[in-house]
């Protein structure tokens, strides 16, 4: 397993080429150009504005032994403002990336440091595979993947109400890639979250390359 994990601005806000995302790893490719949820979720507030917990971060914590990274933000890249800027939104966001038994996993907990409305909740897994299949077990849903990269297992643990699915963007900008297509994205959407001040959302993702 090999991957660079850039922590960085782009040329505007949240965009995918840029993303706290493991860029190299075998199945996975984000869409080029793209303001995009890529790996990264993207959060639609009550204000009707999209933000990413991207374009930096407030500490950054590699662990000691060389095998996990933790960043947090309370300052968020906004959809459509300038790159460089970023917003308090009244949420914390903490990210954990891990490598264990083989798996990357990421891990991350919301906190609303107020009340927040959350309208849309969503994250994409672009991959450069060609065909899915789904499972469904111990409260977890799993994707097996098989492409030209290879076989690749991602697995979800999401909270209730989040749907996944798989989308085919054929000759679309979200299927172009810098090495190639990106023929399916895992597509992962929850709405209307409303959270109290102390309320925490937590969600974590594994993928495994084979």
């Amino acid at each position: 397993m090999r991957f660079a994990l850039p922590i960085t601005v782009g040329t505007k806000p949240a965009m995918s080429d840029y993303l706290p995302a493991p860029f190299g790893l075998a199945g996975f490719s984000a869409p080029v150009e793209e303001q995009y949820p890529s790996f990264v979720p993207f959060l639609t507030l009550g204000d009707g504005k999209i933000y990413a917990a991207s374009d930096g971060a407030d500490s950054i914590t590699p662990g000691g032994d060389a095998r996990s990274l933790r960043f947090t933000n309370t300052k968020w890249a906004q959809y459509g403002s300038n790159s460089g800027q970023r917003f308090e939104t009244g949420l914390k966001s903490e990210v954990e990336f891990v490598v264990e038994a083989g798996k990357l996993v990421r891990r991350e907990t919301v906190t609303a440091e107020k009340d927040v409305e959350i309208k849309l909740w969503k994250f994409v897994f672009p991959s450069t595979a060609s065909s899915a299949y789904e499972a469904f077990q111990n409260g977890r849903t799993t994707f097996y993947l098989n492409g030209r990269d290879g076989k690749s297992t991602v697995t979800f643990k999401v909270p209730d109400g989040t749907k996944i699915r798989v989308l085919a963007t054929g000759d679309s900008k979200l299927g172009k890639g810098v090495l190639g297509a990106i023929p399916i994205h895992l597509v992962a959407e929850t709405e209307n979250i409303k959270l109290t001040a102390g309320q925490k959302l937590s969600w974590e993702m594994s993928v495994e390359v084979k």
